[in-house]
This record gives structure tokens, C-alpha cells and sequence, in this order.
């Protein structure tokens, strides 16, 4: 009976009956044992399909990402356009994390970063009170897209004017 109780509420949110089929709302005793197995192991691959479909459906949207234009021209020292992900902006009191992402018109040369970057991609950890910016992660890629260098830091704390003028922009973009 307890397997009955359980598989009667339903599969993925969907009724047994419409899942199995009319044979399984009439199995309702244990003296149905058989027929019990039958529905039991049709439920289960049912269950596995949702879970699997689940699954692929939560990696594959993982971190979508909507860009936002903040600066577009000479930044840095380098011509380039510099982004916030709208998407990744998230608060926690004073404190909001989020990625930007610089590409640059020319291949530029970075400290540290073995090759010519065409693009670079940070994400931040910023106080929007007191202003301290920690940068968390840093990807950079060539031309092909090929990762020159994914350095997991954190580095800092840094005030905007040590960052650049740009920040500034940034600050006023992710802090509420």
C-alpha cells in the first residue's frame, strides 16, 4: 500500500493515470503485487527522465547573461568597449558581486597574461558603502577565444580611483 501511496500523488507534477495510463488507478491494493511492479518500475523510468531532463535544463542555464554597454572608447590606455552583466549583479546588504567584460578593438598587452588579450572577462566583489572593490576571477582570451589565462584570486581591496576611472561608471551601474 505504501508504494501506492507514493506513487499516486504523481510523477514530475503530473497524475499517474495520465503518465501510466488508466491501469494505474485501479491498482490500489497489495493483493495487486504484479501489476504493482509493473507500474512501480514504469514510474521510476518516468522519474529518471524527469530528473535527467531537470538536470541538463539547470547546467544548461547556468549563468545566462545580458551585457550592458557602460563605456565605449579609450579606457584604460587601450580603445575598447567595457560591459556589465546585468544578470550576475547580485546583492547581499552591502556587498554586490557581478562580472564585467572588456573587449578591446586591438589585441591589448596585460600584466601577467601570457599573450595578446582580445577580451577579458572579471567578476567583482564590491562594498557598495565604503566603496572597496575585490576582484574575484578573472578570465582572458586571444582573438580565437582561446583562455590565455582563468586566474581565481581574490586581490584587494582597491578603491575606484586605484581601478581607474571606469569603475566609478561601474559603481553607479551595480549599486542600488
Amino acid at each position: 500500500m505504501m508504494a501506492w501511496n507514493n506513487l499516486r500523488a504523481g510523477v514530475c507534477g503530473l497524475p499517474l493515470d495520465y503518465i501510466l495510463g488508466p491501469e494505474a488507478v485501479r491498482i490500489r491494493h497489495d493483493a495487486d503485487a504484479k501489476k504493482m511492479g509493473t507500474v512501480v518500475k514504469k514510474g521510476m523510468a518516468v522519474l529518471r527522465g524527469c530528473l535527467c531532463s531537470a538536470i541538463l535544463l539547470a547546467a544548461s542555464s547556468a549563468h545566462a547573461e545580458t551585457w550592458l554597454t557602460i563605456a565605449n572608447g579609450h579606457i584604460q590606455g587601450q580603445q575598447a568597449t567595457m560591459y556589465v552583466d546585468k544578470d550576475s549583479i547580485a546583492h547581499t546588504g552591502s556587498r554586490t558581486r557581478f562580472w564585467d567584460r572588456m573587449r578591446f578593438d586591438t589585441p591589448a598587452t596585460i600584466p601577467d597574461v601570457p599573450g595578446p588579450v582580445t577580451e577579458s572577462r572579471v567578476n567583482y566583489s564590491v562594498d557598495c558603502v565604503t566603496r572597496a572593490i575585490t576582484v574575484v576571477d578573472g578570465i582572458y582570451t586571444d582573438a580565437a577565444g582561446k583562455v590565455l589565462l582563468e586566474d581565481k584570486m581574490p586581490y584587494g581591496p582597491y578603491t575606484p580611483e586605484q581601478m581607474g576611472p571606469i569603475m566609478n561608471t561601474e559603481l553607479a551601474t551595480v549599486c542600488r
